[in-house]
């Protein structure tokens, strides 16, 4: 009798692991989708920074990590679940896997950068809001500017020439203008 869960043969467990990314994961483009969102600026894969850091915010000397929870060894639910197949070399992999993290993420701060880890089960906790306000740019003054709505807004209003009403346009501020 066969049993409900069949193995995949070798070529195609080969397949399978060949269309694993490490560039642009699901859980990249979701941090990129927020970034972009709040027209936060910042580089991708630094390759000239140890570990090549997912996402860098060179200004505020940020870089940000986003780690697999099973790829990169992480103590959740998602992260402790066993290889179906070959045990010990998985096990050896992710192991090998922290260690590189951790050795990347020393040589980062001995070189004064913040290194921020987000882990994939906890893309949607306040982990991502907490790092979203660290990079938000800051005003000329030190202060966090407005979402970019609001500062928007403030912008048409200052170009409408009449403070209070930010759609309306005088004759004068809509001749000047053109």
């Amino acid at each position: 009798m066969k049993s409900k869960k069949s193995r995949a043969t070798t070529f195609e467990r080969s397949e399978v692991m060949r269309r694993v990314r490490s560039k642009n994961t699901g859980p990249e483009l979701f941090v990129q989708r927020a970034l972009r969102q709040r027209r936060i600026k910042y580089t991708l894969h630094a390759a000239a920074l140890p570990g090549r850091p997912d996402i860098v915010f060179p200004q505020q000397r940020i870089a940000l990590f986003i780690h697999g929870c099973w790829w990169h060894g992480h103590a959740c639910k998602r992260g402790n679940r066993p290889a179906s197949t070959n045990h010990e070399y998985w096990k050896r992999k992710v192991l090998r896997n922290a260690v590189r993290d951790r050795a990347a993420s020393r040589a980062l701060r001995k070189d004064g950068w913040r290194v921020w880890v987000l882990w994939e089960c906890r893309l949607r906790s306040s982990r991502l809001q907490q790092l979203l306000r660290a990079v938000q740019p800051r005003g000329e003054h030190g202060e966090k500017k407005g979402h970019p709505s609001q500062v928007a807004q403030v912008t048409a209003a200052s170009r409408a020439g009449s403070a209070g009403h930010p759609g309306r346009r005088t004759p004068s501020a809509s001749r000047s203008s053109r």
